[in-house]
C-alpha cells in the first residue's frame, strides 16, 4: 500500500486514513469484480495524473464492478466514493459520529477545492506579486507552519 500523504494537520491525516481504510473495507469483498477493468497501466496513469493535477486530475475508473473504465474527474470520483468509505468504516464497527467527523473533512476539501498543495501554490503566487521566488518560498514555509500548528483542517485555511 502506498503511504498516505502527511499533513498538513493531524486532523487531515486522520481524514485521509479514514477515507482510505473505509474504501478498502468497502471494496475488498468485491475486488475481483473491479480488477479486470482496472489494469496496472490505468492505475499508473491515475497515480501520475493525480500527483500532477490533484483534484483537477482526470482519472480512469470503472463506473461499477465489472464495467470498463471511463474518464472521471478526481473530485467527482472522490465525492462518489465517500459513501463507500463511510459504509466500510461502519462495517468495521467505527461509530457513525467518528466516521462522519473524519469524512466530513474530505467532503470539505472537495467542496472548496482546497488541499495542502492548492493552498501552497496560492500563497506562493500571491507572495510573488510583491517579492522574489526565494522570499515567496519562505513565506509559504512560515505560513504553512503557522496554519498547521493550530490544527485547523486545510480546507478552512484562508490566505495569509
Amino acid at each position: 500500500m502506498r503511504s498516505l500523504p502527511s499533513g498538513p494537520t493531524v486532523r487531515d491525516m486522520m481524514a485521509n486514513a479514514a477515507f482510505l481504510v473505509g474504501l478498502v473495507l468497502a471494496i475488498a469483498p468485491e475486488i475481483e469484480g473491479w480488477l479486470p477493468g482496472l489494469t496496472f497501466g490505468h492505475a499508473r496513469r491515475n497515480f501520475y495524473s493525480a500527483a500532477r493535477r490533484g483534484l483537477a486530475a482526470e482519472l480512469l475508473w470503472p463506473a461499477a464492478a465489472g464495467e470498463r473504465v471511463r474518464a472521471i474527474g478526481a473530485r467527482e470520483l472522490a465525492e462518489r466514493l465517500l459513501p463507500f468509505a463511510r459504509a466500510g468504516l461502519l462495517s468495521a464497527g467505527v461509530d457513525a459520529e467518528d466516521a462522519d467527523r473524519h469524512l466530513d473533512l474530505i467532503a470539505g476539501r472537495l467542496t472548496i477545492g482546497q488541499t495542502g498543495s492548492v493552498w501552497q501554490r496560492r500563497v506562493f503566487e500571491d507572495a510573488l506579486r510583491t517579492t522574489d521566488a526565494d522570499e515567496a518560498g519562505r513565506v509559504v514555509a512560515r505560513t504553512y507552519g503557522d496554519a498547521s500548528a493550530d490544527g485547523t483542517p486545510v480546507h478552512e485555511w484562508g490566505r495569509p
